[in-house]
C-alpha cells in the first residue's frame, strides 16, 4: 500500500461569537484541512495560521503541496513524518504529521495515542479540559461563566491582557460567584512587567492555577523576573514555538510550565519531543489550542493522554466554531475529553458538510506529477 493522493480544503467556518482576546478579536476561523490517500485508507490533518509562526492560509496550502511531493508513492510509516517536518513551517507540518498518523494508525489497526503511550502503564481514559472565556466587560464575563459551568465545565480560562483593574475585577468576581471552579489566566503577551506584577499579585488569593504568556514572549529575562515576584506559576506560550525555544526557556529560568500547541511545534512527534525535554526540567505541561476543528483538537488530546507526565490541557477550540462536520473524534462533556478507542485518531469528516465552508483543491498531482521521477509507478 502506497500514498495515492494529497487533497487540500480552504477552510473558512463562522464562530459562535465574535470572540475576543488581548492581542486581537476573531469572526471566523480560517484554516487548512489535509487528507491523505494510501487506496481506500486516509487519515486526516489540520492547519492553523498564526502570527506568532508567520503562517498564511497561502503559505500553508503552498507547504503541504511541496511536502506532499516527498509523499507520493511512498509507503506509509510515521517514519515519512521526518521528511516532512520544516521547522519555518510548523502548522502545515501538523497537518501532514496528524494525516500521517492518522493514516499508519488505520493501517495498523493503532491508535495514535498507543504509539506513544509506556506499555504496562493504566491508560488514562479522558484529561480535564478548561473552558476558555474571552476578554469582555465584567456582566459578560460572569454570564459565560454562567453559561459554561451550567455546561458542565469544571476549569475556566480567563484572558486577560488589555485592563489590569478590570481583568482583577472579572476574574473576582468570577471566583466569588463559582468558588469550587478551577481558574487558569492568560495573557496573551498584553501586560508591561509592572502591570503583570500587580495584577498577578493581586490575585494570589483567589487559588489562580497559573497564568499564560502575562507578557511579550521574547522578554524571557522580564518573564523570570516577574516569576520570582509572584506566586502564581507561569506559563510559556507564544513563548513556546520549537524545541530550541524551550531550551531558551529552561535556560532563562523563565517559566514553570509550558504549553505545546500542535500548530506552534509542527505536530503530534515534535510535541513528544518537547514534553519529554520538558519532563527532564522539571516543568509542568499543557497541551493547548487555538481555535479549530475537532480534528485537530483530536490530535492534541491524542498527544495529552499518551504521556503520563502532561498534566493540563486546554483542547476547547473546537467549541468556538458553528459547524461541526467532523464524526467521531474527541468528546467534551463536563469538562472532560476523551477520546474512542479506534484505530487512527478515531475520526472522519463529512465532506459533503465540509463543502460549504471550504474549497477544495487535489488536482496538483495531475499538475506536477509528470516531474516525479516516481511518476510511472503502478500504485
Amino acid at each position: 500500500m502506497r500514498i495515492t493522493s494529497v487533497s487540500v480544503y480552504d477552510l473558512k467556518v463562522p464562530l459562535v461569537k465574535q470572540f475576543i482576546f488581548a492581542s486581537g478579536t476573531m469572526k471566523d476561523y480560517h484554516g487548512v484541512l489535509v487528507k491523505i490517500n494510501a487506496g481506500y485508507v486516509y487519515g486526516w490533518g489540520e492547519a492553523s495560521p498564526s502570527g506568532i509562526t508567520g503562517e498564511t492560509k497561502s503559505s500553508i496550502i503552498k507547504t503541504v503541496k511541496r511536502m506532499a511531493l516527498r509523499l507520493k508513492g511512498k509507503i506509509p510509516t510515521l517514519e515519512l513524518i521526518s521528511t516532512i517536518f520544516d521547522n519555518r513551517n510548523p502548522s502545515a507540518s501538523a497537518a501532514l504529521d496528524m494525516a500521517i498518523h492518522d493514516l499508519v494508525g488505520k493501517i495498523q489497526q493503532k491508535s495514535v495515542k498507543d504509539f506513544y503511550t509506556i506499555k504496562n502503564r493504566p491508560e488514562r481514559s479522558y484529561i480535564e479540559t478548561s473552558i476558555t472565556i474571552g476578554i469582555g466587560d465584567l456582566q459578560t464575563t460572569l454570564e459565560h461563566a454562567h453559561a459554561l459551568i451550567e455546561k458542565g465545565a469544571t476549569t475556566l480560562k480567563i484572558k486577560i491582557g488589555t485592563n489590569p483593574d478590570l481583568d482583577i475585577q472579572r476574574v473576582r468576581a468570577v471566583r466569588s460567584q463559582f468558588p469550587k471552579v478551577m481558574i487558569r489566566l492568560d495573557g496573551n503577551q498584553g501586560y508591561t512587567e509592572d502591570q503583570a506584577i500587580y495584577v498577578l499579585r493581586d490575585l494570589e488569593p483567589e487559588g489562580i492555577q497559573f497564568i499564560e504568556q502575562p507578557i511579550e514572549r521574547q522578554n524571557l529575562g522580564t518573564m523570570a523576573r516577574i516569576r520570582k515576584k509572584v506566586k502564581i506559576p507561569i506559563m510559556a506560550d507564544e513563548a513556546l514555538t520549537d524545541f530550541n525555544s524551550l531550551e531558551n526557556i529552561i535556560e532563562n529560568a523563565a517559566a514553570d510550565m509550558i504549553n505545546i500547541k500542535l500548530m506552534r511545534v509542527g505536530g503530534i512527534r515534535e510535541g513528544i519531543r518537547i514534553a519529554n525535554r520538558a519532563l527532564e526540567a522539571g516543568m509542568g505541561i499543557m497541551v493547548g489550542c487555538k481555535v479549530e476543528t475537532r480534528v485537530a483538537t483530536t490530535a492534541g488530546t491524542h498527544l495529552a493522554l499518551a504521556k503520563e507526565c502532561i498534566q493540563y490541557a486546554d483542547l476547547d477550540g473546537h467549541l468556538d466554531l458553528k459547524e461541526d462536520f467532523v464524526i467521531g473524534g474527541v468528546q467534551t462533556y463536563l469538562g472532560r475529553n476523551s477520546i474512542p478507542n479506534t484505530p487512527g485518531l478515531g475520526l472522519d469528516v463529512n465532506e459533503k458538510t465540509l463543502s460549504d465552508y471550504t474549497t477544495q483543491d487535489n488536482d496538483f498531482w495531475q499538475k506536477v506529477l509528470p516531474l516525479l521521477p516516481f511518476s510511472n509507478l503502478k500504485l
